[in-house]
C-alpha cells in the first residue's frame, strides 16, 4: 500500500467545495497575500494567476490556481546566454 499526498487541486476543493471559480481575494489568501496587496497586484497587472471577469467580479479558475501553486517549487532555467560572471563561477575561476 502506498500513501499518496493529496494534490493541490484536491486541497483547494476542500477549501472551496463545488466552485470552479474562486474570488480573487480568496485566491490571493491562498498565495499568502493580504487583500489589499491582491488588489494592488491586480491594478498593476502583476497578479501571478490569470483572472476572468464575470458579472463584475474578478475570479480565478481553481485549476489555474492549483497549477500555479504546483509550479512554485520548480527551478526554471534562465533565458538567454549566461553572463561571464556566471560562466567563471561554474568553472571555478
Amino acid at each position: 500500500m502506498s500513501t499518496s499526498t493529496p494534490s493541490t487541486l484536491q486541497y483547494l476543493e476542500t477549501l472551496f467545495p463545488g466552485l470552479a471559480l474562486v474570488p480573487v481575494v480568496k485566491a490571493g489568501e491562498c498565495l499568502s497575500l493580504a487583500p489589499q496587496t491582491t488588489r494592488n497586484k491586480l491594478a498593476t497587472g502583476q497578479f501571478p494567476v490569470k483572472t476572468v471577469l464575470l458579472g463584475g467580479k474578478r475570479l480565478v479558475k481553481k485549476t489555474d490556481l492549483a497549477h500555479y501553486i504546483d509550479d512554485l517549487g520548480e527551478v526554471k532555467r534562465p533565458r538567454g546566454r549566461p553572463s561571464k560572471a556566471a560562466v567563471r563561477a561554474r568553472s571555478g575561476q
